[in-house]
């Protein structure tokens, strides 16, 4: 599970006070690692046959990684 901060994007018309306090929300990915390297962290949320459904975090935009269970990313090769 990767907590990172996402970013907001407002395009509608907004006093520049609020903008001034606006906070990056927390959010939370759950997932198979894939990989990762020095700029992001790779996760397979889904996954069917040999394709994944997967997700790109920037490592500057994340807080915390925990563990929360032991499992290979499985994929069913093609036959």
């Amino acid at each position: 599970m990767v907590f990172w901060y996402d970013t907001v994007n407002e395009n509608s018309w907004t006093a520049l006070v609020l903008a001034e306090r606006e906070e990056p929300p927390l959010a939370k990915t759950v997932g198979w690692f894939i990989n990762e390297d020095e700029k992001c962290i790779r996760l397979a949320g889904s996954v069917v046959g040999e394709e994944v459904g997967y997700e790109v975090i920037p490592k500057g935009m994340v807080r915390n990684i925990e563990l929360v269970r032991q499992d290979e990313l499985e994929v069913q090769q093609k036959e």
